[in-house]
């Protein structure tokens, strides 16, 4: 790593940045940059990194768990299938016509879902 001297200008900023970031999160930043420098700053970042990295990808598996349970309660739904799909879509366009209102037209996917849904 090169030394602080050896840095350019809009590097010291943005190390100065992100060290003043880091300082609230970790106090004792102040102090290791006292004894050891900047790359005792980076290594002691890095070191008190992993808990958080930890925290985010258990919120990331969750997310994504989520996701899997969406997308198999979508797949499995009564609009998936072609029949329901059909009905609503007529359903839709004829109202969409019939009125000229893209809400309107959309209150009918409901009834066609939950009608259909019990005939499936």
């Amino acid at each position: 790593m090169k030394i602080w001297y050896e840095l350019t200008k809009p590097q010291k900023i943005v190390i100065g940045i992100v060290f003043l970031m880091l300082v609230p999160l970790m106090p004792e930043l102040a102090i290791v940059v006292d004894f050891g420098g900047l790359e005792m700053i980076v290594a002691f970042a890095l070191l008190n990194a992993e808990p958080f990295l930890m925290w985010l990808k258990r919120r990331y598996d969750t997310v994504k768990q989520w996701g899997e349970i969406a997308g198999s309660a979508m797949s499995q739904s009564a609009l998936a299938k072609p029949r329901v799909f059909l009905v609503s879509g007529v359903f839709c366009s004829v109202a969409m016509v019939l009125t000229g209102s893209v809400v309107l037209s959309l209150a009918f996917i409901l009834p066609s879902v939950v009608g259909n849904g019990v005939l499936v």
